[in-house]
């Protein structure tokens, strides 16, 4: 199903000149994702902007060498995580085991295998650990949300950061949990202009409330994980529908929302694959 138009086709051969009246996005309306509804655990204040600790790490690959990974330190996490394109672009052995993954807003996520991590720092050291990560579909949206006007040079100078980009806006690869706190973290802390500093051993991590005025996630949000099938469906162009109007409609009368809050989207087949459907049932 295209997410521009709903039609039996997928996005990239959509006729459709339909944007999202919200981002200008290339999807449809009903699909943009209000903020409010990603925010997992505490909800920030008006005015205010959160920065998680980020870290720049290397990870060790199928090959023997190592791939530079941005990876989230997160307190509230009990285990460490790694998104399944990362995993792919490491190609190291899975292991096999289904997990079900729980969020702090009880949101879920499965787990169907897991990976051994070697990790070391990007900076020089000779530190070097290693963890069972939990292999998830997605993880965090680029964190932060938006670039921050900080002057690094001056309010940092003389601190090995482990994310010396970590005001900007970048993906997300891996979340080292509370598995690894004892062998990573350190004693020394600074604070700057409200932004707290931690030393580690892959160099300052820095966190804190910004003050702005926008509400963002505070930690792993789930995306709407089953559009992604539709968005493979290939099928020939529905030129019924002319805009977002007409797509309002359509989504209003075949959709539903379920216990769980997800989306039940009636999927249009036509009639060759309809008796096909009927014939494989008898």
């Amino acid at each position: 199903m295209c997410f521009r138009c709903f039609g039996k086709h997928i996005a990239i051969d959509c006729r459709k000149e339909i944007t999202c009246n919200r981002c200008s996005k290339g999807h449809n309306s009903l699909l943009h994702e209000d903020t409010k509804r990603c925010i997992n655990s505490n909800n920030l204040k008006q005015g205010q902007d959160t920065l998680l600790a980020t870290a720049v790490v290397l990870v060790k690959c199928k090959a023997g060498g190592y791939n530079e990974l941005r990876a989230l330190i997160d307190g509230g996490s009990q285990k460490t995580l790694i998104s399944e394109e990362a995993a792919q672009i490491l190609r190291i052995p899975r292991i096999r085991r289904t997990i079900e993954f729980e969020g702090i807003s009880q949101t879920t996520q499965l787990s169907k295998n897991s990976v051994h991590l070697t990790i070391k720092p990007k900076i020089p050291s000779s530190f070097k650990t290693s963890t069972e990560a939990l292999v998830l579909p997605t993880l965090h949206r680029a964190l932060p949300s938006k670039k921050f006007d900080i002057d690094i040079n001056n309010e940092w100078k003389g601190y090995r950061l482990a994310d010396p980009r970590f005001n900007e806006p970048s993906r997300i690869d891996m979340v080292i949990g509370v598995d690894l706190f004892p062998l990573i973290m350190m004693e020394k802390i600074k604070t700057m202009n409200g932004i707290l500093g931690q030393k580690n051993r892959f160099g300052w991590i820095v966190s804190g409330n910004i003050t702005r005025a926008a509400i963002i996630s505070a930690t792993t949000t789930i995306n709407l994980k089953d559009l992604e099938r539709f968005w493979e469906l290939e099928d020939e162009a529905d030129d019924t529908i002319t805009d977002n109007a007409e797509c309002e409609r359509k989504f209003q009368k075949t959709t539903v929302t379920n216990e769980e809050g997800r989306f039940v989207v009636s999927i249009p087949l036509n009639k060759e694959a309809k008796l096909g459907t009927l014939a494989n049932r008898q």
